[in-house]
């Protein structure tokens, strides 16, 4: 028999030790504002609980995106964070693309829903998703059927620094269009219903979270300083209005070089930052996190896709393995105590599944 050191032992125990101790679940129903970032793989869904002291609760959902079939992983998450029988108060359709609402008639069909906040933008390619298709028609059932107001940005939406109440926490609205504005510098269908992405703020006890969807903000390849356009200028030109400043920033399209320019960081100015990325599309690109990491409030970085070792060339490294990434292992929790406190973790915190620490 091999003879083994019982310092070997120690040290993992340390190991072990040290990592239970630095590393922890959050509760999903401790007061205050709970949101989970879902891993749906290559799309993006959050879930917005909000649990006063006396037990009642309020839920938001921003977005519920693909892993196929009809969008089973953000269905199942939520069923597994909210209670049955509960009414979404607010739910945020950022955009038209079928990895931000493949499960949205499935939500539909088990929740009421109060209001839903939508782009509006038509799609016109020769063979539209049945993916839009589907959700639209559950919208406007829910809408017509059960009273849910649809509130619909081409047709006859809120204005922007719109506010709405999801328990204590505060949402703003501070972009989303129909359309593209005139004069804004994208081109092509993809990228048009891309840069009409609704992006809100939740406020709570003095914290915030900034929920992006597909924004775009840069040219695909331009220089790490360049001007910021499309979604983030406009944001940019308005911050003084609606300021952008949060906590925590969900990053834009799943951390494409086409979103979060430099002057965009820098004006939300987070400490944490997420990229809902999934094994299929090479996100968060390298340049993008590079552009998070030269800014001085960024403190940690996490990605739903750990494991993926998929376009090595242009992805992010950290995180990656000899493997291709599952989805539905790597949700990411934010948890804002009425006090005001905050923490970001995994779901599932081990010693793999760790935030990304940013020095500078």
């Amino acid at each position: 028999m091999r003879f083994r050191s019982p310092l070997r032992y120690a040290a993992a125990a340390l190991v072990l030790i040290a990592l239970s101790s630095s590393s922890r679940a959050l509760d999903p129903e401790a007061p205050g504002v709970f949101v989970r970032i879902v891993d749906v793989g290559a799309g993006h869904c959050a879930i917005v609980k909000v649990t006063k002291d006396n037990g009642w609760t309020d839920y938001m959902l921003f977005d519920a995106g693909t892993s196929p079939p009809r969008g089973r992983i953000a269905f199942e998450e939520v069923q597994r964070i909210f209670h049955q029988h509960d009414v979404i108060q607010l739910f945020v359709l950022s955009h038209t693309d079928s990895d931000h609402i493949a499960a949205v008639p499935r939500i539909c069909d088990e929740y009421e829903i109060r209001r839903f906040l939508r782009t509006g933008f038509v799609r016109t390619e020769a063979k539209i998703p049945d993916a839009w298709k589907n959700a639209v028609k559950a919208v406007e059932k829910e809408a017509s059927d059960n009273g849910a107001q649809d509130i619909n940005q081409k047709v006859s939406g809120d204005a922007h620094g719109a506010t709405y109440a999801i328990g204590d926490a505060t949402v703003t609205l501070l972009s989303g269009f129909g359309e593209p504005p005139s004069g804004w510098d994208v081109s092509g269908e993809s990228k048009e219903r891309n840069s009409v992405s609704i992006v809100v703020r939740l406020d709570f006890a003095g914290r915030s979270v900034l929920f992006t969807g597909d924004a775009v903000g840069r040219k695909d390849g331009a220089s790490p300083s360049a001007a910021a356009i499309a979604t983030e200028r406009y944001l940019l030109e308005h911050a003084s209005q609606r300021p952008l400043a949060a906590d925590v920033l969900i990053a834009a399209h799943h951390g494409a070089d086409n979103g979060s320019s430099s002057a965009f960081i820098e004006a939300v100015h987070p400490e944490y930052v997420i990229f809902p990325a999934g094994a299929k599309h090479g996100h968060p690109r390298t340049k993008t996190v590079n552009r998070f990491k030269k800014v001085d409030s960024v403190r940690e970085l996490f990605r739903t896709d750990l494991g993926d070792n998929k376009d090595e060339l242009t992805q992010w490294s950290w995180g990656r393995r000899s493997f291709g990434d599952k989805a539905g292992d790597d949700h990411v929790d934010i948890h804002i105590s009425p006090n005001g406190g905050i923490e970001v973790e995994y779901a599932n915190p081990s010693s793999h599944r760790r935030p990304y620490h940013v020095t500078h």
